[in-house]
């Protein structure tokens, strides 16, 4: 089972609140076999970049113009890394940034 998350889980409540659910849901389905795994992308450089309507939230929270964005396929390459473990390996949480925005 695959969780898309935001990058900044590390930072407060909401968070640790979806930390938590993730670690909880871990516990409960750990005994079926079924692995959960939190993928937390960074900036990615998608379409949907381009069609904001919130300009000035974009100018004070999105990352500077001037830097390369990840590609769409470096995350489908860390998920496609965390669902080809063996059995007995799990990978719980896969952190994808950009060097100069290292959550």
């Amino acid at each position: 089972m695959l969780l898309i998350c935001c990058p900044y889980l590390n930072q407060g409540f909401p968070g640790l609140a979806v930390k938590g659910m993730s670690a909880a849901l871990r516990l409960e389905v750990a005994k079926h076999g079924i692995k959960v795994t939190n993928i937390q992308p960074g900036d990615v450089d998608t379409p949907v970049r381009a069609i904001t309507h919130d300009k000035k939230a974009e100018e004070k929270f999105g990352p500077p113009k001037d830097l390369e964005l990840l590609q769409a396929i470096v995350i489908a390459q860390a998920v496609l890394y965390a669902v080809t473990q063996p059995k007995r390996a799990v990978i719980n949480e896969v952190l994808v940034s950009i060097p100069e925005i290292p959550f």
